[in-house]
């Protein structure tokens, strides 16, 4: 078996470690932090599309490497109401091998997503998706895995309309 040195090793470099894990997460996770994240967030996507945002709490994780969101609303400029809200968003980062891209895997999980949206509302996302990112082959962050759960929509267009509720689904693209 095991010595009892050994045992006391592995113990005490087990709470080391522990230690500076927890450390880290304090470091990282504090209210400013959050608060800069949840700030820039904000002004990069009314910058990008002209669609005011609000986001009432965001969460950072590093023992399940991510960013999670509470109670975003948005509005679509001049409008009264909200245009669409999200009660949870998270992109996160877990562990799993693929062949040719190695150990990452992101995964955008989408709770509680309400709204109305128009052809004209994807075309202004499209014009502003283009626009933050000239000459740029790939998306900085590449998602694997998409989850949407609690979603209720509406999408029209000048010649169908969708609807959904209670939409859940995953969606695991070979490529985009």
């Amino acid at each position: 078996g095991i010595s009892k040195g050994v045992k006391r090793d592995i113990i005490i470099s087990l709470c080391i470690f522990t230690g500076i894990l927890t450390g880290i997460v304090f470091a990282v996770d504090t209210p400013r932090v959050r608060q800069s994240l949840q700030t820039k967030i904000q002004e990069e996507i009314q910058s990008a599309t002209g669609y005011p945002i609000s986001i009432n709490d965001l969460r950072i994780s590093l023992l399940s490497p991510g960013v999670e969101v509470h109670g975003v609303t948005a509005f679509r400029p001049n409008e009264r109401g909200p245009w669409v809200t999200i009660h949870r968003a998270k992109v996160s980062i877990h562990p799993q091998w693929k062949p040719g891209a190695g150990l990452i895997n992101t995964r955008l999980e989408v709770d509680g997503l309400k709204g109305n949206i128009q052809e004209e509302d994807v075309k202004i996302f499209e014009q502003a998706n283009k626009n933050t990112k000239p000459n740029q082959e790939e998306d900085p962050i590449e998602i694997d895995e998409i989850w949407v759960v609690n979603t209720t929509f509406t999408y029209e267009s000048e010649t169908f309309r969708v609807s959904a509720q209670n939409l859940e689904f995953r969606a695991s693209p070979r490529s985009w």
